[in-house]
């Protein structure tokens, strides 16, 4: 054992410099799968730690259109506080100035659990700053919520500021309270509502009935007195200052009722639960957004109860729910799913780089067994000796594997640390793409899992090298016979197999979504398998090319003859294409969708929540001030599918093409005649004066549900089920953007139901747009409005935020394969340098050997971008089906723009890695043959 230390000791002395290019290929990979697994784990744990807040509660009970009865409160109130919050969106404006917001009512529980931070009003001069004061001489305030751990009516009145708590009476209230509830838990929002009311009453104002906390709204008598009067107040996202050109204190429009707006939304501890929002957060009071009349029937309204359960049993109150009232439309969560569309976006932004790392990875074991093979080829000589000295192969094989083991595990470790670094570095930048990206600390697990693929990959490609490179026979080599490969036994096949199939386990069952995993190793098989076709191919045909001119018969000669580097530089550099192509081709193909397919097709606005008898005056207002060229309108009310064939939706089993109809309610409508943009693939349309139940399908929605013409499905709509028959199925371009809906019904089925309209309009410019935009908020405020440029110009910034990640991704994968191409032709510069001294003895010049060069690079490269581009194609579209996406460009210019990158890096990494064999005198050669 000491001697096999010892001899260990002293090759480690002088190996890092050999396996150099073995190293920065390990640190690569292990190092972007370590990133990656910081980012995620980090934000996965943010989730997990901020869920209560994050959700608003420990349980959410989300409704659309529709309040619960108070039955169904009273039976939540027995078991939890609840807190209420109403989102739908509105217009606000100034003047003539008008844009889109998402609403948000509170009201005195508001919130229960995390903190509203509200940058304040700004003061006057004569008024004493106080404590908490820090933005721009303005006043700021935190509204805390009463989380689990301090719910007790102590801690509760230690979050009431010294303000709100200076009267003497609020004082005394409070200490009557603490002291008749030392143990037990007191009602927080009785406590924070009378310290409120108390609280305005020394401010000279009346007290009213349904005002929230001081919390929420107990701005500093002060203030109130300087800027509010009897105004309403409103807090808002400091986006809509912009866009408004307006300030704190300002008074804007919302649905044409006057508002104050009191202060900006600094931090609103619920607002990543909320859906994909098209406009700035307006908070305001339940009983305002009441008064401002925007609760119309048929408007897109949800109402979002968030419970603070006082056994902490989330699980308990759920289930009890659901048994009492079994057949109500809401869907209830609790804080252990807060927001399953984030958690699906983040897993699925894991795997796809996780992947592309995976990608990183396999092109780097290439460049370790790579540089294993030729690290063991220059210790020939070393070995030979340990044989004759008396050395067993077994300590031979085990001496150089410790070896290679030692190296594995030092550049697994300097990649693990790259990649924790990187992944603090980067979630500073990401925080729009990754919320809670404040909240990332290094996570052991996903460490761990980055460095054991580093080790399992080089242990996997660099088993069969190292034991080849053990095999020297001392005799043949100290007859300076060159080293021969000798076969691989079935013991070395059998153990490589078998760390090929713990890879193959290690990508797939540690991955959140198996199935896209196990293509991935599909298709990485097929891509191995491809290129080595084509370098036997390559080979083939290079054999049985005859050619008359010199060089050009050097070239093609290259590419077959004994020692070639075709198979190797055809692997090395094609993978890294092949993930290149298919990552572009992502980008390329969403890029193209926004840019091309739907601006051409897609009308120029939106219009929601038009009550069914202001269309006609809609429609005239859209013809006169926005000079319509067309306008398309539909009923629009909101439904949950509950059932399938009468099999309730919780037990069928849904595809992927319909597992977005089902998660939530939906949009649906109704139609007597088949709408000019249906194309039918199955069924009829029924009679325009039908009195029976039927509806129409997205044809991929029916296909994920299993259903066809004939079958029944059961939606619930404003909590009453409705049962009707599939008449026929349609083919959606979602992407032309008009009017098109999951399921149409026929009007005997839904018609009855409230509802608003759903418009759209093809202006001429956007100075008509603008124009239309001023008069509804001026005649129509409840109509919302969402302009397709604003929405095109958000979806493009999500696609640049995935572009850049995916460009780092790309130029980590194309750095690794240049490192190993690198390595390649490192390895084979000692052969190439012989060769090119026999040919000038024969007589060629440096351009006779340039051309021949140059020639053979060019047609590997040829070959190897041919390869690429078809399996990186596919790839891609693999990508685009799990993202849904309505068509696939193939991109020529980029297929064209592939094959020139394949010449360049290939032609240039080949003349840099052969110079010295071009600069090489004969001479300085020949001497020591």
């Amino acid at each position: 054992m000491m001697t096999l230390l010892s001899f260990l000791l002293r090759e480690l002395r002088g190996s890092f410099r050999q396996f150099r290019i073995f190293l920065l290929c390990l640190i690569l990979g292990v190092g972007v799968i370590a990133t990656i697994q910081t980012l995620s784990a980090g934000v996965e744990q943010g989730l997990s730690r901020n869920a209560k807040a994050l959700l608003g509660g420990e349980v959410e009970l989300l409704i659309s259109n529709t309040r619960i009865t108070e039955e169904q409160r009273a039976f939540i109130e027995a078991r939890a506080d609840i807190s209420l919050a109403i989102e739908l969106r509105a217009m606000a404006g100034v003047g003539d100035e008008f844009t889109l917001v998402e609403l948000k009512s509170y009201d005195e529980t508001y919130p229960l659990f995390g903190e509203l931070e509200v940058a304040g009003l700004p003061r006057r001069n004569d008024v004493a700053p106080r404590n908490d004061d820090n933005l721009d001489g303005g006043t700021s305030f935190v509204i805390p919520g009463p989380s689990a751990d301090s719910r007790s009516a102590e801690r509760v009145a230690n979050r009431i500021s010294e303000e709100q708590t200076r009267n003497p009476e609020i004082k005394k209230e409070l200490d009557s309270r603490l002291r008749g509830n030392d143990k037990d838990d007191t009602a927080h929002a009785s406590v924070i509502h009378q310290a409120f009311t108390a609280t305005k009453a020394s401010c000279g104002e009346a007290s009213r009935p349904n005002e929230p906390s001081a919390r929420a709204s107990a701005i500093p008598c002060d203030v109130q007195e300087e800027h509010h009067g009897n105004n309403q107040i409103i807090y808002v996202e400091s986006t809509l200052l912009s866009r408004l050109n307006v300030q704190m204190g300002d008074e804007i429009d919302v649905s044409g009722q006057p508002f104050t707006i009191g202060g900006v939304i600094a931090k609103e501890p619920d607002k990543i639960v909320g859906t994909f929002s098209f406009g700035p957060r307006i908070l305001m009071r339940e009983a305002d957004l009441e008064a401002a009349g925007l609760l119309m029937p048929g408007s897109l309204v949800r109402y979002r109860y968030r419970m603070d359960v006082r056994d902490d049993d989330a699980e308990g109150l759920i289930a009890a729910l659901k048994k009492t009232y079994p057949d109500e439309p809401w869907r209830l969560r609790d804080f252990s799913n807060v927001n399953p569309r984030l958690k699906q976006f983040i897993d699925r932004l894991e795997l796809f780089l996780t992947l592309a790392g995976l990608s990183t990875l396999l092109i780097a074991g290439l460049g370790m067994a790579v540089s294993v093979r030729r690290f063991l080829t220059k210790k020939a000589l070393s070995v030979a000796s340990f044989k004759s000295l008396g050395a067993s192969r077994a300590f031979v094989f085990t001496l150089y594997a410790l070896l290679v083991l030692i190296i594995t595990l030092i550049g697994s470790v300097i990649g693990v640390a790259v990649g924790t670094l990187g992944g603090l570095g980067l979630a500073p930048l990401l925080k729009t793409m990754l919320p809670l990206a404040e909240h990332i600390t290094p996570q052991p697990e996903g460490l761990l899992l980055a460095a054991w693929y580093g080790i399992i990959t080089v242990a996997t490609f660099g088993l069969q090298g190292l034991y080849q490179g053990v095999q020297v026979k001392p005799a043949a080599l100290f007859r300076g016979l060159p080293p021969q490969l000798p076969p691989v036994p079935f013991l070395i096949g059998a153990a490589q197999g078998a760390l090929l199939t713990g890879w193959i386990w290690t990508v797939v069952f540690t991955s959140n979504r198996p199935e896209i995993a196990l293509g991935f190793v599909a298709l990485a098989a097929i891509a191995f398998a491809a290129f080595t076709a084509m370098s036997w191919l390559v080979k083939a045909v290079a054999r049985r090319v005859h050619v008359r001119r010199p060089w050009l018969r050097l070239s093609i000669a290259n590419l077959h003859r004994p020692g070639t580097l075709t198979h190797t530089v055809l692997l090395s550099s094609g993978l890294g294409l092949t993930v290149l192509v298919a990552l572009l081709l992502v980008e390329g193909n969403l890029q193209k969708q926004v840019d091309e397919t739907i601006p051409e097709i897609a009308p120029s606005m939106f219009f929601l929540d038009i009550q069914p008898r202001q269309l006609d005056d809609f429609i005239a207002l859209a013809k006169a001030e926005g000079q319509a060229e067309r306008i398309q309108t539909t009923p629009n009310a909101r439904g949950r599918i509950i059932a399938i064939k009468g099999v309730p939706i919780a037990d069928v089993k849904v595809g992927p093409e319909a597992d977005w109809a089902v998660n939530s309610d939906r949009g649906i409508t109704y139609s007597a005649t088949q709408p000019e943009n249906a194309t039918l693939s199955a069924g009829v349309w029924w009679p325009e004066d039908s009195t029976e139940k039927f509806v129409s399908l997205d044809a991929r929605v029916a296909k994920g549900l299993g259903v066809t013409v004939g079958d029944s499905i059961s939606v619930s709509i404003l909590g009453n089920e409705v049962t009707a028959q599939v008449a026929n199925l349609r083919e959606i371009d979602y992407a032309t953007l008009e009017i098109n809906f999951a399921m149409v019904f026929s009007p005997a089925a839904v018609a009855h139901y409230p509802h608003s309209v759903l418009a759209t309009a093809w202006l001429p410019d956007a100075e008509a747009e603008l124009k239309l935009i001023r008069a509804l908020g001026q005649t129509m405020p409840n109509v919302s409005v969402i302009r397709i440029a604003e929405s095109l110009a958000m979806v493009n910034d999500v696609i640049t935020q995935i572009s850049a990640a995916l460009s780092i991704v790309v130029a980590v994968t194309i750095l690794a394969g240049l490192l190993v191409l690198a390595a390649v032709l490192s390895a084979s510069q000692e052969a190439r340098i012989y060769d090119t001294v026999v040919l000038k003895v024969l007589g060629a010049t440096r351009f006779d050997i340039t051309r021949a060069y140059l020639a053979e690079w060019a047609l590997l490269a040829l070959a190897t971008s041919g390869i690429a581009m078809a399996i990186g194609s596919l790839g891609a579209w693999l990508v685009l089906q799990q993202l849904r996406a309505q068509k696939f460009f193939f991109l020529p210019e980029l297929q064209i723009t592939t094959i020139l990158i394949s010449l360049a890096v290939v032609i240039t990494l080949g003349f840099a890695g052969n110079w010295r064999a071009f600069s090489t005198r004969p001479m300085q050669v020949l001497r020591n043959e």
